[in-house]
Order: C-alpha cells, then sequence, then structure tokens
C-alpha cells in the first residue's frame, strides 16, 4: 500500500517486537510519541523509570535536533551518561545512560540505525546482563572494495555464501543509507568494518554476525 510521501513507516517497533521474540525477551511497546509532544514524552520516560523495567531503549529524538528532546528528560531525571555519540555508521548519535540499576539506551530513528544499536550495542548489552559469554564472530573474505574514515567502524548489511571448499565469502550489498530497508531485507549478515583502516580490498577477511542473533 502507497503512502504520503510526507508519512514515514513504522519499521522500528515492528523490528523492536521482533528482536524481542527471537531473544525469549519481554518487550514492553511505549507507542509512538510525536515530535510536538513533549510532555507526553517526558511522562511516558518517567513512568518507564519508576516501573520495573530494566532497560529502556528508545528509537528517535537523541539528536541535537529542534525535537530532540531526550538527552535533555533523561539528564533531569538523574541519569548519569555512560558515553553520548560514537564513531560508527550508522548510529553515531546513540546514547548510554545509567541511574541505580537502570539503563537507558538511546537509538537514533533511521531505522538502519536503530538495527544496528540493537545488533552491536543492545545485544551485547543484554548478554552482559545476563552473565552470558562474549558472542562468537566468524571471518569472511571480501569480494569487492570499500573505503571509509579511518577513525569511524562501520556496520555494512552483507550477504554471505559458503564456497565449495568451505570458505565464507561477504558481498557488501547496494543501499547502505541508514533510511533505507531493502538491503537489511536481502542480507543475511553484518561486516564490521573496524576503524584503524580506511581501504579495504577483495580477499581481505572482515568480521562478520549474523544479521539478527538467535539465542
Amino acid at each position: 500500500k502507497n503512502i504520503p510521501l510526507w508519512k514515514i513507516r513504522n519499521s522500528n517497533n515492528i523490528f523492536f517486537s521482533n528482536f524481542g521474540k527471537s531473544l525469549n525477551l519481554k518487550v514492553i511497546n511505549g507507542g509512538i510519541i510525536k515530535d510536538n509532544e513533549p510532555n507526553k514524552l517526558k511522562k511516558a520516560l518517567k513512568k518507564a523509570m519508576r516501573s520495573d523495567i530494566d532497560l529502556i531503549v528508545t528509537s528517535g529524538a537523541i539528536s541535537a535536533g529542534k525535537f530532540d528532546f531526550i538527552p535533555k528528560f533523561i539528564k533531569e531525571f538523574g541519569f548519569q551518561n555512560k558515553f553520548k555519540g560514537s564513531k560508527i555508521k550508522p548510529g553515531r548519535p546513540i546514547m548510554l545512560s545509567k541511574l541505580k540499576k537502570k539503563l537507558f539506551l538511546g537509538l537514533p530513528g533511521n531505522p538502519i540505525s536503530t538495527a544496528a544499536g540493537f545488533r552491536f550495542f543492545l545485544y551485547p548489552l543484554i548478554r552482559n546482563m545476563l552473565g552470558m559469554k562474549k558472542e562468537k564472530i566468524f571471518n569472511a573474505k571480501l569480494l569487492s572494495k570499500y573505503s571509509k574514515r579511518k577513525d569511524f567502524t562501520h556496520f555494512l548489511r552483507c550477504s554471505l555464501a559458503v564456497t565449495k571448499n568451505g570458505t565464507c565469502e561477504i558481498k557488501i550489498l547496494k543501499g547502505q543509507q541508514s533510511n533505507r530497508l531493502k538491503a537489511l531485507v536481502e542480507a543475511n549478515c553484518w561486516g564490521v568494518f573496524k576503524s584503524g583502516k580506511a581501504k579495504f580490498k577483495a580477499g581481505d577477511f572482515i568480521e562478520c554476525l549474523p544479521l539478527i542473533p538467535s539465542s
């Protein structure tokens, strides 16, 4: 079904719910709050803060725009920032704060930024909270060159295949912009292009993780 150009589909809530279900986590959906409803946003955050929820996660309203009220409210509630912003793409404005035993993770609103935040920040955080070991990673051979800023880490949606001789190979999918969902739908893994290196060539081995963890 087509929607007007001035509207966007709410893919993030669906991703939130499915991500939680895949890990057998209890996810409480806080709903959608519009940009021009700061009081409603503050009330919802305060309600979550006073509940028995261990980890509060939001999508959007955390950067430096006109309607990005969340950092201000979180500070007012007494949360202490663990970090605000990270040299990653997508998801640079991400933030993590803590108040006693309660954690708040703020993710950017673009759908791929949200997905990357879940995969590379939320999931490792949950594993740590549950006392689980670090997730195992695997390496795959890159099929094409790739360039980026040396001081940034890029999380790319990739297609992985296993050759007849057992070698894992990954292909970088087209449309890596953080507002485009097609590559996420077509991907079966994330390729992690770490900071410290600007140019990657075909044949380099890249760290990879499944698109969504199963446990």
